[in-house]
C-alpha cells in the first residue's frame, strides 16, 4: 500500500465511526423509510417532497462536494416540488450509480453513502435525519454536521 491509500484508509475508518455514531441518513435507510411512507399514502404521485426548512425541495442528487464519496441532494425553491414516487425512483438510480466529483474522479455509491443536503459544487453541513410523514406532503428532516 502507498501513502495516499493508506491516507485513504484511514480518512475512511474515521468516518465510518463519525458516521455510525450520529443521525445522519444513508441512501438505503432514506429509501426505506420513503417506501413505508409511501404504503401510508392514497395518492403518493400527487404528494411532494420538501426539506424542513424555508420552501425548499430536493431536485436532483450528486456527489457531494464535502467529501466526493457521499451524496448531496440538491435543492431549489421555485419550480414544481418533486412527489415521492419521482423522488423515490431517483434515490433507487443513485444506488449503485457511480458519480463524478466536483473536481473529477469517479465514485460509486450504494445503500450505505451518507445523505447531505447541498448544491452541486457546494458542501455545507446540513445532513437528512429524518423522513417524515406529514399527510399532505414528506419532510426530509435535516441537521448540521460538523463533519
Amino acid at each position: 500500500m502507498n501513502f495516499q491509500e493508506i491516507l485513504n484508509s484511514k480518512i475512511k475508518e474515521n468516518r465510518d465511526k463519525t458516521f455510525e455514531n450520529n443521525s445522519q441518513m444513508s441512501l438505503g435507510e432514506i429509501i426505506s423509510k420513503l417506501e413505508n411512507i409511501i404504503k401510508d399514502l392514497e395518492k403518493p404521485e400527487e404528494i411532494s417532497v420538501r426539506y424542513d426548512f424555508e420552501y425548499l425541495f430536493p431536485t436532483d442528487i450528486d456527489s457531494w462536494r464535502g467529501n466526493y464519496n457521499e451524496l448531496a441532494l440538491n435543492f431549489e425553491q421555485k419550480g414544481n416540488p418533486m412527489n415521492c414516487i419521482d423522488f423515490l425512483k431517483m434515490l433507487k438510480e443513485a444506488n449503485g450509480e457511480t458519480f463524478t466529483g466536483y473536481k473529477g474522479g469517479d465514485y460509486k455509491m450504494d445503500l450505505k453513502t451518507p445523505v447531505w443536503v447541498a448544491n452541486y459544487g457546494h458542501s455545507g453541513d446540513t445532513a437528512v435525519c429524518n423522513v417524515l410523514n406529514k399527510v399532505y406532503k414528506v419532510v426530509l428532516k435535516t441537521d448540521y454536521f460538523d463533519y
